[in-house]
């Protein structure tokens, strides 16, 4: 179909080779990558986790007929609050040029996906799911977690082009819960993975969403590289626009350290019920990102802003969603006197790289004076940066390759795309395959899983990150911080190493809840073997030695074991965030026999690593 233009084509033949290259080169550290349509399926989860779209999901690849119609899903995301449920469905056509899909075939795969969240919610269905593939720990998710949901979002991925592109999907009632659709097709990745561009533009039509255009002033000089306006917004105004787009009206920064989902403001929602005409004057209001504008006359004969295009919040997001969820629940607030103060900012003749730093440090600024941190909001701080320099330079013990620290999401793929068709992007592949990209997330994860911590890494990516980042701002303030050395990322790579080959195990050996019994072995692992576990041999081997690798298997057993029997019927998912689930099993790992381990001692002992039971070196 070369209607659909040639880069698509070239986008398409290009996301095929990544897709064999996955699937031929994967080890035993990535078992995402066994089939075609799961490798295209972990390919579209990683690029809207990059484009913070979506969190870490699991992979769920389950398809089944129940009665006379089909239910499939192969993905889902639930939010670190339990309220935000993301569904994702795959369609995979591994065609060898572009085709395209349109709207019957994505209202069969909706309906499809629909069907599924429904039986699972009302009628029983997750009792008839296997456990396998986590199909069964998402059904049960679904049913002891619905009532809670808040919103739910399904998204559908697609190597086809949709073609019905002016077709709406707004969100619909579902149960009383808002359920917004994504169609990510073969366009949007390729917008995604090469130009940065996650989204189709948030665009908003003041003078339809709130009747008129939106009266405003202009303070900005006109030697400014921007234009700043001043205005207030209707409150219905910006429930709606919530209600459409959901966090994608929320900037990237902000959005990735709130998460899927806000939580209500207190002090708003009593205001939002109590005092609706005073939220003007008790709120600080909101500051926008706009492209451009247009405006049309009003009917007092001023100029009014008419559309905002690509608007993005980059303070006020808790604000926003407080008014959305508020009114969720008590469809009595009086939305027709709420208004919003806002600052509209449109930057002019600013492109790349500097436009990305004005709205990196508007960001910032803008958010300093609330609880989130400007060290949340950047990966800018001196510790990323020391650590992504010291990972440049340490080779693997072969001396052909690298270990990649992605301080930027997508700086990856954006190293790659520099030398994108070039022998040398093809050598970059080679020295540093994608096993070997370690995150922000990843990083805190595998630290803190053997700073025996796993209560906190069960949380989820972002609160964990969080609370790592909480420790090291501790220790810089008590002045026990050290730059991040090579020694250093050699042990994170070594417990990279560590838990990603015992999640793989994991897989293979458990039907459900594969990263909590991982982090939990680890753990627990950690609390009472530490000192006889060589970080640095594991990286000399860049794998596990046979020894430890049977040894933890066989852990791993009996951590999980422990875990539903401290559980005592309550849900695993939920048990393992209390630090009285740590507190069980680390108990019960402390009364388990030490001989499994001394039969196997010489196979994997070796110096100890630390006197302080830490990894970080102080850092």
């Amino acid at each position: 179909m070369n209607d659909l233009g040639e880069n698509l084509q070239e986008y398409l033949e290009y996301l095929q080779v990544e897709i064999k290259e996955k699937m031929d080169n994967r080890n035993i550290m990535e078992e995402s990558y066994a089939y075609p349509e799961t490798t295209f399926t972990r390919i579209a989860l990683d690029l809207l986790q990059e484009h913070d779209l979506t969190g870490e999901a699991v992979l769920v690849q389950y398809h089944s007929r129940i009665g006379s119609g089909f239910v499939k899903v192969d993905g889902y995301f639930l939010d670190e609050d339990d309220t935000c449920l993301d569904l994702f469905i795959t369609n995979y056509i591994s065609a060898a040029e572009v085709q395209s899909i349109g709207v019957t075939q994505i209202k069969k795969l909706l309906q499809e996906c629909i069907r599924f969240l429904e039986g699972c919610a009302h009628s029983g269905l997750e009792k008839k799911i296997p456990d396998i593939n986590n199909a069964r720990e998402l059904a049960d998710t679904i049913h002891d977690k619905y009532q809670q949901l808040e919103q739910l979002r399904i998204f559908v991925l697609t190597d086809a082009v949709y073609t019905d592109r002016k077709a709406s999907y707004d969100p619909l009632l579902f149960d009383n819960k808002i359920v917004n659709f994504e169609i990510i097709d073969l366009r949007r990745l390729s917008r995604m993975d090469h130009e940065g561009n996650a989204a189709e533009p948030v665009n908003a039509d003041c003078a339809d969403l709130c009747g008129s255009p939106l009266p405003f002033i202009s303070v900005s000089g006109s030697e400014c590289s921007y234009e700043c306006l001043l205005t207030s917004i209707p409150g219905n105004m910006l429930l709606q626009m919530y209600a459409k787009h959901g966090v994608r009206l929320l900037e990237a920064n902000v959005r990735s350290f709130l998460g899927a989902t806000v939580k209500v403001n207190g002090g708003i929602r009593d205001t939002l019920i109590k005092e609706p005409d005073m939220f003007l004057a008790y709120n600080n209001g909101l500051v926008m990102l706009a492209d451009g504008i247009e405006t049309e006359k009003r009917e007092d004969g001023l100029e009014g802003i008419k559309k905002l295009e690509n608007v993005q919040i980059v303070n006020g997001g808790q604000t926003t969603a407080s008014i959305f969820f508020t009114e969720r629940k008590r469809h009595d607030i009086a939305l027709e006197r709420i208004q919003i103060a806002a600052k509209i900012i449109i930057l002019k003749d600013v492109q790349g790289d500097a436009r990305q730093n004005i709205i990196a440090n508007i960001s910032k600024y803008a958010n300093s004076q609330n609880s989130i941190k400007a060290s949340d909001l950047s990966s800018n701080n001196k510790y990323h940066i020391a650590l992504e320099n010291v990972s440049k330079t340490v080779y693997t013990p072969d001396g052909k390759g690298l270990w990649f620290y992605e301080r930027a999401s997508g700086a990856y793929k954006t190293m790659l795309a520099r030398f994108a068709g070039t022998a040398q992007q093809k050598r970059l592949k080679t020295i540093i395959p994608t096993y070997r990209k370690l995150t922000k997330t990843d990083v805190a994860k595998f630290i803190n899983a053997w700073n025996e911590l796993p209560h906190i890494v069960s949380l989820g990516a972002q609160k964990n990150y969080a609370a790592y980042i909480d420790e090291l701002t501790a220790k810089e303030q008590a002045g026990t911080y050290t730059e991040p050395d090579a020694d250093q990322w050699k042990r994170i790579v070594a417990l990279a190493i560590l838990y990603k080959s015992l999640f793989s195990i994991s897989k293979k050996k458990f039907k459900a809840f594969q990263g909590i019994i991982t982090t939990y072995t680890i753990s627990s692992f950690a609390y009472n073997y530490r000192d006889s576990v060589d970080l640095m041999e594991i990286w000399k081997q860049q794998k596990l030695p046979f020894g430890l690798t049977e040894m933890l298997t066989k852990w791993a057993e009996k951590i999980e074991q422990a875990l539903y029997s401290s559980a005592q019927g309550r849900m695993l998912s939920e048990w393992a965030k209390k630090e009285a689930c740590w507190d069980a099993v680390r108990n019960f790992s402390v009364s388990m026999t030490r001989s499994l381990l001394e039969q196997k001692n010489d196979e994997f002992t070796g110096d100890s690593i630390s006197e302080s039971r830490t990894v970080e070196n102080q850092a």
